[in-house]
């Protein structure tokens, strides 16, 4: 990052830590706590498992949203996706 701070586009880049865990609040929890400890721009919360699942992801998304700091940018990965099976 620090080597080209830039995309080729000439726009600033970010990096952002991503709280996987799948459906395990305690592994979420887990993730969540190393990044008090890191200089990140953002973060990212990760889907909730291999299917979509809206409920699910809103529930993971209640469990996380309070342990997340305030003056962090947060990115919700994969919400929007709709799934026809």
């Amino acid at each position: 990052m620090k080597k080209n701070p830039c995309s080729p586009y000439g726009l600033s880049r970010h990096y952002y830590g991503i709280i996987q865990g799948g459906s395990f609040r305690d592994l979420r929890e887990q993730v969540q706590n190393s990044y008090y400890s890191k200089t990140v721009d953002g973060i990212a919360i990760g889907g909730e498992s291999h299917w979509f699942d809206m409920p699910k992801t809103c529930e993971i998304i209640d469990w996380v949203r309070p342990m997340l700091p305030e003056d962090k940018i947060r990115y919700t990965m994969g919400v929007g996706l709709t799934r026809k099976i």
